[in-house]
Parts: structure tokens; C-alpha cells; sequence
């Protein structure tokens, strides 16, 4: 009898210590989540709602805090970030690419790695997040992309002229620096002041060798 009893109370005395150092390892998970300098937040495996976020990952993923919970942004595609998730058969993953959404008009790239765990008797993922850095080869990318945008506008021989909505130059071809060599501004501030206004207009002026000829205008939108 008194063995039985000493066996039973070491199993409680066990279990007791047992329920303690998984209390304190929560507490202290969420203590390191809450204080790493890096964005770092906890989704429930199961749906992905939010369940705990630093400051960090709040400024950098537009998640805002509502009590004691943490919400999305208003127009954030829970469904692909599920779907990303649901994907790896693994109980962690490193650097995916993932572009979250912030508002209608604004998203970013980011780069996540995540693992699952346990929290509050939820099975989460804890997520790192960091924004994306674009990589050497896809900088080269970009760059023959832009040569190549380049070139094709530079074989038109219409004159060509790219400006943004408050009239600041981002580009123009080969045609139009040598039709308005040493006069730019002149094209440029006509064209401004008239692209809310007109989509066309036709105007003289005078070509590289000083003669009269008329110019039509014809104004564009990219967006």
C-alpha cells in the first residue's frame, strides 16, 4: 500500500512539474515572440487566424490589434496564404515568397519561414517575415528587360516622351532627344500642363534645322 501511494503521488508530483515547464516554455515563447526586433507572427494551423504579433511584423504586414486579438488587413486573400501553407508537408519551411496584400492599391513582396509548434494548445505556425530582396539574377532580368523596352523605343521614329502624373521626365527615345536637342523643357512643359485636359492637340514649332512644321501631340495614359 505504501509503495502504491508513493507511486501515485510521484505521478502527480510529475505531472504537476511536467504542466509548470510547458507553462513557462509558453510564457517564454511568447515573451521571445513578443520581443524580437524581427517581424514574428503565430497563426493557427487550422485556419490562420492570428493568434499572437510583435510590433514589428504588425508595421511591416499592416496587422492591427483589436482587444486581445490581431486582424488582417481589411482586404488581405486569407485563402493564398492558407493554400501556401497547407502546401508544405514538412513541419517547417524557409524562405517563400509571398506577396501580401496591405490595401486595394498596395501590396508587398515578402520573404517567410515558418514552423509549426504548439501555443496555448493550438497547432500554429510561427512565421518570420522580412521583406523580399530582389536577387542578383533578377536584377540582370529586369535590366535586359529594360534594354530591350529600351531599344524597341529608341527604333520608333515617332518622338516619344514618358512622364508621370505630376509631369516629372522618366524617359524618352532617341527620335525625340534629337528633335528637341537644347530645347527640351519646351516639349516637356507643353506637354505637362495639357495632359489632364487634352488627348491630342496639334501645335507649330520648328525642327532641328530651324524650319516651321506642325507637331501633333498625342497624350496617353499607361495606368
Amino acid at each position: 500500500q505504501e509503495s502504491y501511494g508513493y507511486i501515485v503521488l510521484l505521478s502527480i508530483v510529475s505531472a504537476i512539474a511536467i504542466a509548470l515547464i510547458y507553462f513557462r516554455f509558453q510564457n517564454a515563447l511568447k515573451q521571445l515572440i513578443t520581443d524580437s526586433p524581427y517581424p514574428v507572427l503565430v497563426l493557427d494551423a487550422s485556419h490562420g487566424q492570428i493568434l499572437l504579433s510583435n510590433q514589428a511584423a504588425m508595421q511591416l504586414l499592416g496587422i492591427r490589434s483589436l482587444g486581445t486579438g490581431f486582424l488582417y488587413p481589411a482586404l488581405f486573400e486569407l485563402h493564398k496564404l492558407s493554400s501556401l501553407l497547407d502546401s508544405f508537408s514538412s513541419r517547417y519551411f524557409r524562405h517563400q515568397v509571398f506577396d501580401w496584400r496591405l490595401s486595394e492599391n498596395e501590396s508587398i513582396k515578402v520573404e517567410l519561414s515558418g514552423r509549426k509548434s504548439l501555443l496555448r494548445g493550438h497547432r500554429v505556425w510561427i512565421m518570420y517575415a522580412q521583406p523580399y530582396q530582389v536577387t542578383l539574377q533578377e536584377q540582370q532580368q529586369e535590366l535586359a528587360q529594360l534594354e530591350m523596352a529600351r531599344s524597341a523605343l529608341d527604333s520608333l521614329s515617332e518622338l516619344i516622351c514618358l512622364q508621370d502624373c505630376q509631369g516629372n521626365l522618366l524617359t524618352t527615345n532617341r527620335a525625340f532627344d534629337q528633335f528637341w536637342e537644347g530645347r527640351r523643357e519646351e516639349a516637356i512643359t507643353a506637354t505637362a500642363s495639357r495632359v489632364a485636359t487634352r488627348k491630342s492637340e496639334r501645335k507649330w514649332t520648328t525642327d532641328t534645322q530651324g524650319r516651321s512644321c506642325l507637331l501633333e501631340v498625342n497624350l496617353s495614359s499607361l495606368v
